[in-house]
């Protein structure tokens, strides 16, 4: 039988496989396209278009910096670069890179076939929509095939899986504790509120179901864990 209410904990670990999949074929993506790894660290993001249903494959050059740098660029209020690329078919059925002017000159498709095949896939790819198009009651909650963020008037919640990462925060600047972070993951939302295809994933998770076990030291107004998934439980450890 269908639950009609699921809990922050049971949406965001039991839709997590699904993100962790797609992520998967991002990074191997990536293994095609030779850059200065010293220099930059790329990534592939799925970006809606504007159309709202089609996504664009967008290739993200982050470039690395100094702690030093960082504090230098924030004094002297230097703007932010966006460098990105958008990964488009050229009109022969092989994909490219078309940057902009940000965009390092030397980044280079290091083997064309293998990274045309991972393209057309991604293309054709069934990215998962968490939230219902009917939502109004999760507002200001927000998703992407790679993100997950739940919100209410007390705190925020929120899986990327970039980095296999969940963020918690409590509003109004109050340090967490590990009973508000069990109250935040306790959290109740209606089932009706995303997709049907969510719901079905949720319900078969068997992580959605694991207890959740918090290892971490401090507090804090906000904070990252990394996941360590064991057969009965969820690890929760602060980054």
């Amino acid at each position: 039988m269908k639950k009609e209410t699921y809990t922050t904990k049971e949406i965001l670990f039991g839709l997590r496989g699904e993100y962790l999949r797609l992520q998967k074929y991002l990074n191997e993506m990536v293994e095609y396209i030779d850059y200065d790894k010293e220099k930059y660290e790329m990534s592939i993001v799925p970006v809606e278009t504007i159309y709202g249903k089609d996504h664009n494959l967008v290739l993200y050059a982050d470039e690395i910096k100094s702690k030093f740098r960082m504090k230098l660029e924030k004094i002297f209020h230097e703007p932010i670069k966006v460098r990105d690329a958008i990964i488009a078919d050229d009109g022969t059925g092989n994909y490219s890179l078309h940057e902009n002017s940000f965009f390092p000159e030397d980044v280079q498709i290091t083997k064309p076939k293998e990274f045309n095949r991972y393209a057309k896939f991604l293309y054709g790819y069934d990215y998962l929509q968490a939230l219902s198009d009917e939502n109004f009651a999760l507002f200001p909650a927000y998703s992407t095939p790679t993100h997950l963020t739940l919100t209410n008037d007390d705190m925020y919640a929120t899986y990327h899986a970039y980095d296999d990462t969940v963020f918690i925060s409590k509003n109004f600047r109050t340090r967490l504790t590990d009973e508000s972070i069990y109250d935040i993951l306790n959290c109740e939302y209606k089932a009706t509120d995303f997709s049907d295809r969510a719901q079905q994933i949720i319900e078969e998770s068997s992580s959605a179901q694991k207890d959740v076990t918090l290892l971490r030291k401090g507090r804090s107004v906000s904070e990252v864990f990394s996941i360590y998934e064991k057969q009965k439980t969820l690890v929760l450890t602060k980054k």
